[in-house]
């Protein structure tokens, strides 16, 4: 083939692209014209009038050899610009090598109207808009001969592209005007021939328990796009709030019930035919006698294998999920697993899986579970026999990194995630030749290692960054792998549990305590001591394993009982409200059940004085339910809420002295306030605080903020994401304004109120039943608002918060400056409310408020808030004078002829 023209080189971006050759007598391809396939749907981007993408298309140039000058008139022309796209489509899916074009007649001015490059984009099922070019690169590129002339001629492509729909974009390159075009365009190539869809992989049968989650794929080959259809039966099925995947390859029905029983196939449709899989079966069985068994389901376990099966079985179901595993030929089937009387939550009539040492195929092999994620469940029964070989693995995926829970040494529990962490002893030794539960508990931030053996559940904590897992080839059951026989446990398993979510210290206690019966009480978190001032409440917590359990806090040695300012006496919180120096003193909390009590090491509660002046003064007048000065010295660990005990922990990066808002501008504060300084990019320097257990939606959050420039979009100062909690104070999508989250939603909400940089401000959130208000005020200013109405339903707090970033997996959320005085209420403060309380770090008295009063048939109740004295008259003219005794929202005997009530600044 002799080119006709020098083959140049064009620089386009960072890629180097060669220029095809054209040629003039031997064709790279066949003309795919009128006369073999319709070019229809022609369209451009612009076109002169009269002059249509259409003219392209119009001549029969079945016959024409390339290098021949085409008499047809008929043309296409840009209306003035240096380029433009033309887009077409063809009568099939063509295999094309090569572009036919000849240029509209210029009259030979090659200076003008020429196009000089080309370049083409093709899809198979998609149409194009020659107004809306993709921003992918094109699939050919394509330098063309602009001389102005007609000329038909071929240009090979360097690569073959496959196609039905084509858009092509001409650049004129070697000219400034006026309207360049074209008189034909045809494609050089070959009709691809279409291949009717075949099934490579029928749906297999499958055996649920009711309130699993059946599935049923299928695998097929031909040319693409293939489109599914599943049925039952012969019924057509649709997606519903149960069905998914009805018109794909992969079918899920999920809480199945028994009418879900049946046969299920799926027919395969191309263009160039249809064919129809052969029937997988549904078996639906009834729930297992086992609380065990059902406990485990209802915690939705990815994959469940009860190692049902007879000896001989190849196929080990998994009951939930569908991911039905494999036997190996070695094993060992049919023996009796844990039974009542000892296990009372299993079926009388449980068999396990036995597994050899030395033999990897005594064990058993599961399809890719394709979890892809670093929050992981996995939980087994084990029965060893005797010690173990180092590493001896129970659930192992291997694939360029190792990833389960095995042996460390012959008897110690440990596992390894990512090929890291096997060396971790969690003191957690498996005793041989009994039953015990293990388990691993994977989250972003740690592991939990869990033996229960003996009635008693133990647990290991390993705090490490998990990186998330694929899972997505086999996975094995006894085994590391099949080429290790060293590594094989030698024992017997069973109800092994796989969970593509992270289960609870509860949730593993509740599934070991089903098994094994009566769990005699464990204190796994005993209460830790707090400091609070005088009027605040104190919380102390006790975390305790064991079945039925009973809780009896006591102060020293005297048992407490729920009256006056105690609440929670039976239960693990207790509260003390309304403190005194009299509350002062150490507490603890005895746990039983009928395997008898086990007291708690004791707490210390120290009550200090409330301060009453300043902002500090302002703000706990206003009872918030928790208040973070965020004052420690710098090295301190814990930043301590003095109002109700909810004592945060600071990060090991946290900057702690900072200095905070300060006397001028804010004399509310002193001349020696500090705060918390966090850190863009570095969630260890933020602070994370207990649950707070709010379950409301009348909240109200406050916060000073000094931020060091602009922030990330969504940067946070304080929120709350856990156990379906999203809400909290932060920024806006622009990284400027101030936003806020309620019940995941809201951070579309754009309230205007631009943070200032490098300046304290005041903001706040309150929220009630019918609107979120977001609150302003930048160095020392007036206070701005900016409300949403909307429905807000009651948010939990019952899961950790964080104050200065969003959550440790995102780190380009964290606030980048200054945070001082985070407080939080169960109420919904009104405007005057925070203008007051704002007032208190300028210096100024507060505005005045509201004494609400309502009858009980206790009384008359009155309720305040602020700083301000009841004082009490008989006669409305006085004399008056304090009010002794009485308490907000406490009811008062009206036993008095008259009394009269104010409030006193």
């Amino acid at each position: 083939m002799k080119p006709l023209s020098t083959v140049r080189t064009v620089v386009t971006g960072l890629v180097l692209i060669a220029a095809p050759v054209f040629v003039s007598q031997t064709h790279g391809a066949s003309v795919i014209d009128p006369t073999g396939a319709s070019y229809t749907s022609a369209s451009a981007s612009s076109q002169f009038p009269g002059y249509g993408p259409r003219n392209l298309f119009n001549f029969d140039v079945t016959s024409i050899s390339p290098g021949t000058s085409l008499s047809d008139a008929s043309e296409w022309a840009t209306l003035g610009q240096l380029d433009a796209f033309v887009a077409f489509h063809v009568g099939g899916i063509y295999s094309v090598s090569s572009l036919f074009f000849a240029e509209r007649d210029s009259g030979g001015r090659p200076d003008t109207d020429q196009m000089g490059v080309a370049s083409i984009w093709a899809s198979q099922t998609t149409p194009f808009d020659p107004n809306s070019p993709p921003a992918t690169n094109p699939d050919a590129f394509i330098v063309l001969m602009a001389d102005g002339t007609p000329t038909w001629r071929e240009y090979l492509l360097t690569n073959t592209i496959l196609g039905q729909y084509f858009l092509i974009r001409f650049v004129q390159t070697n000219g400034t005007c006026c309207n360049p075009g074209g008189r034909e365009l045809r494609l050089g190539g070959m009709l691809f021939a279409a291949i009717p869809p075949s099934i490579a992989q029928n749906p297999a049968n499958h055996t649920i328990y009711a309130g699993g989650t059946a599935h049923f794929s299928v695998f097929a080959t031909g040319t693409t796009p293939l489109s599914y259809q599943w049925k039952t039966g012969s019924t057509v099925l649709g997606d519903d709030s149960r069905i998914s995947g009805s018109a794909s390859a992969s079918l899920r029905i999920t809480s199945a019930v028994a009418a879900d029983a049946g046969s299920y196939s799926c027919t395969v449709t191309n263009r160039a035919g249809v064919t129809n899989s052969s029937a997988g079966a549904l078996t639906v069985l009834a729930p297992p006698a086992s609380t065990m068994a059902n406990l485990i389901m209802s915690n939705t376990p990815l994959g469940y294998y009860r190692f049902q099966e007879s000896a001989g079985a190849s196929v080990a179901l998994d009951t939930f999920g569908c991911l039905d595993a494999a036997y190996g030929a070695d094993s060992v089937l049919g023996g009796a697993g844990p039974q009542p009387p000892t296990f009372p939550g299993f079926d009388s009539t449980n068999t396990d899986l036995g597994t050899l040492a030395s033999t990897p195929t005594s064990t058993v092999t599961v399809p890719a579970l394709n979890l892809n994620t670093n929050t992981v469940s996995m939980l087994a029964w084990l029965y060893p026999d005797g010690p173990q070989t180092q590493y001896a693995s129970l659930i192992s995926w291997r694939s360029s990194a190792t990833f389960g829970l095995h042996y460390l040494n012959s008897t110690t529990l440990t596992y390894i995630w990512n090929n890291d962490r096997y060396y971790i002893d969690s003191g957690l030794v498996i005793p041989t030749n009994q039953w015990s539960l293990v388990g691993l508990v994977v989250t972003p931030t740690n592991a939990t290692l869990y033996l229960g053996t003996d009635g008693v559940l133990r647990f290991s904590v390993d705090t490490f960054n998990e990186v998330p897992a694929a899972f997505d080839s086999t996975t094995q059951i006894g085994c590391d792998n099949l080429a290790d026989t060293t590594r094989v446990f030698n024992g017997l398993i069973d109800e092994v549990a796989i969970f593509s979510h992270a289960l609870t210290p509860n949730q593993v206690q509740a599934i070991y305590a089903a098994g094994v019966g009566t769990i005699p009480p464990g204190i796994s978190q005993p209460p830790v001591s707090h400091t609070n001032y005088t009027g605040g409440t104190a919380h102390f917590s006790v975390e305790a394993t064991g079945s039925s359990l009973s809780f009896q806090w006591k102060k020293g040695t005297t048992p407490l009982a729920d009256g006056g300012n105690i609440s929670g006496a039976h239960t693990p919180i207790l509260a003390i409200a309304n403190l005194t120096g009299g509350d002062a003193g150490s507490y603890s909390c005895v746990v039983s059940n009928s395997l008898g009590p086990l007291p708690s090491s004791s707490a210390t509660l120290t009550v200090i004085p409330a301060p009453t002046a300043g902002y500090h003064g302002r703000i706990l007048t206003y009872k918030p339910v928790a208040f973070w000065q965020l004052d420690e010295a710098s090295g301190a660990s814990t930043a301590v809420d003095y109002v109700g005990s909810y004592d945060g922990g600071y990060g090991p990066n946290s900057a702690l002295g900072v200095n905070g808002p300060q006397t001028p501008t804010f004399p509310g504060f002193g001349n020696t306030n500090t705060a918390l300084q966090t850190l863009f990019n570095s969630p260890d320097s933020a602070v994370g605080v207990p649950p707070l257990n709010l379950n409301a939606n009348t909240v109200t959050v406050l916060a000073w903020i000094n931020p060091s420039g602009p922030q990330n979009p969504y940067t946070t100062m304080f929120m709350s994401r856990a156990s379906g909690t999203i809400a909290g104070l932060n920024y806006f999508g622009d990284g400027v304004k101030l936003g806020y989250q309620w019940n995941g939603g809201r951070f579309d909400f754009d309230s205007g109120l631009a943070i200032q940089s490098d300046q304290w401000s005041f903001i706040g959130m309150m929220i009630t039943p019918t609107n979120g208000t977001l609150y302003l005020a930048s160095n020392g200013g007036p206070l701005l608002s900016s409300a949403q109405t909307i429905n807000q339903a009651p948010e939990g707090f019952f899961g950790v918060s964080s104050i200065g970033r969003d959550n440790a997996a995102d780190a380009n959320r964290v606030f980048n400056g200054v945070i001082d005085s985070v407080a939080v209420f169960n109420r919904s403060l009104s405007t005057a409310d925070i203008t007051a309380i704002y007032n208190g770090a300028l210096g100024a008295p507060p505005l005045p408020t509201t004494l609400g009063w309502s009858v009980s048939p206790s009384g008359l109740v009155l309720t305040w808030y602020g700083p301000w004295t009841l004082i009490q008259a008989d006669s409305v003219t006085g004399p008056c004078s304090a009010a002794t005794g009485v308490t907000s929202g406490v009811p008062i005997p009206m036993s008095a002829a008259q009394r009269f009530y104010r409030l006193q600044f």
